[in-house]
């Protein structure tokens, strides 16, 4: 996650909502490896910021497509959690 919107779209004013995804296949989590600082090489969930304009869905989909080259459906909401703090890959 770049802090930098996709092509064409503008960014939230901060703070930004952002989206992860839980997939599941086979009894198998999806997870993606970091490549940007401060968390290089750390496993975690793909997702990233909700960019203006867009729903939480198509957010999801969006990143899971960027992060892992997969195409997935929202089968349903896991959690939320609000919580207001400094992104530390972004500033």
């Amino acid at each position: 996650m770049s802090g930098v919107p996709s092509p064409g779209r503008q960014a939230w004013p901060a703070p930004r909502p952002s989206c992860h995804a839980v997939v599941i296949e086979d009894d198998a989590v999806l997870l993606v490896r970091r490549a940007g600082e401060p968390f290089r090489g750390w496993w975690g969930l793909p997702g990233g910021a909700v960019e203006l304009g867009e729903t939480v869905v198509e957010a999801l989909k969006r990143e899971v497509r960027e992060e892992t080259n997969l195409d997935i459906e929202v089968e349903r909401f896991l959690a939320y959690k609000d919580a207001v703090g400094r992104d530390p890959e972004t500033g």
